[in-house]
């Protein structure tokens, strides 16, 4: 999978730019990051990544299982929520 493109969904940007750093040394490309569970779904939609990386806690009213839920039915992209990132 190296080179699939992965969406970062975390609402403290030290913590998705780290990530980010992280998964760009390592040869994966992030196309976009997002801090809400609505801008994750909106994201997700307009870029189509191979893979989600989403925290639970989120800004807004939905969290991160709600997103992640919406954005595997609806566009079949795998979401991932590591425990480290909550």
């Amino acid at each position: 999978m190296k080179n699939a493109q992965i969406m970062i969904v975390e609402d403290e940007n030290i913590v998705a730019m780290g990530i980010k750093s992280k998964l760009e040394s390592l040869g994966y490309s992030i196309p976009c990051t997002a801090s809400s569970a609505e801008d994750a779904i909106r994201k997700a939609d307009l870029f189509y990544p191979d893979l989600v990386l989403m925290d639970i806690l989120l800004k807004g009213e939905d969290d991160g299982i709600v997103a992640g839920d919406y954005i595997r039915k609806n566009f079949d992209i795998p979401v991932i929520i590591p425990n480290c990132l909550y």
